[in-house]
């Protein structure tokens, strides 16, 4: 089977294309890695047909005091679900949607593109800055 091609995204909305091993142990364990914790949480992108899938640390969920907000992943999730129901925290893998048997795929050029426009434009203005600010420009 050929490696995953997915895109890593840091709270400091830093972006690297990273290449993962295709399935199981090695993916999670590849998961782990790049997210740097012990155990990811899963959201699907997309409505009805899926567009990808974000993995992040599962405990920062639970730990968001001691989690750094990635309002980058936030916002992205946001633009591509149309809703958000937390602020994300910690490095975000985006990855392709998973295959018939349920096993993770590469990103597509598309997606890729997207995330990486929507990132470059919120660098270019105060969205994030405002979005950590709650909306005002304080």
């Amino acid at each position: 089977m050929t490696e995953v091609r997915g895109l890593v995204l840091t709270p400091d909305g830093e972006i690297e294309e990273k290449l993962f091993p295709p399935t199981g142990h090695d993916l999670l364990k590849a998961l782990y890695g790049a997210i740097n914790c012990d155990a990811v949480q899963a959201v699907l992108l997309g409505h009805g047909a899926h567009v990808g899938t974000m993995y992040l640390d599962e405990e920062g969920k639970v730990e968001q005091q001691l989690a750094m907000p990635n309002e980058y992943a936030t916002i992205v999730v946001s633009g591509v679900n149309h809703v958000v129901h937390e602020v994300y925290t910690g490095t975000a893998v985006f990855l392709g949607p998973p295959d018939s048997e349920g096993n993770d795929t590469s990103l597509s050029e598309l997606a890729a593109t997207y995330i990486r426009g929507l990132v470059a434009a919120l660098k270019r203005t105060d969205a994030v800055r405002e979005f950590r600010n709650g909306g005002s420009d304080a």
